[in-house]
């Protein structure tokens, strides 16, 4: 009898890090853009800019690791009761 694999788990892993790259690159874009026009309208050098980048780009940062650390937690705790479970068995 042929096991079957499935994909899931590899596609929704794939989809989390695409997400991860997009939040990466796109948000501090898109809030360099206001800081941009911010700095347009009230006459500022790039101060904007850079502050909003720093902020978007700490804060995307630090978001990524909180659930990377959530992620390897449950996997940790899953793999200690699975261990428990099969010394149970034993």
């Amino acid at each position: 009898m042929a096991q079957q694999f499935s994909l899931e788990p590899r596609t929704q892993k794939s989809g989390d890090a695409l997400a991860a790259a997009f939040e990466l690159v796109a948000t501090p874009a898109l809030f360099a853009f206001f800081g941009w026009k911010i700095d347009g309208w009230l006459g500022t050098s790039p101060v904007f800019i850079l502050v909003l980048t720093i902020l978007t780009a700490s804060y995307s940062i630090y978001r990524l690791m909180a659930q990377y650390d959530r992620e390897m937690a449950a996997h940790e705790e899953a793999r200690i009761q699975a261990a428990k479970r099969a010394s149970e068995e034993s």
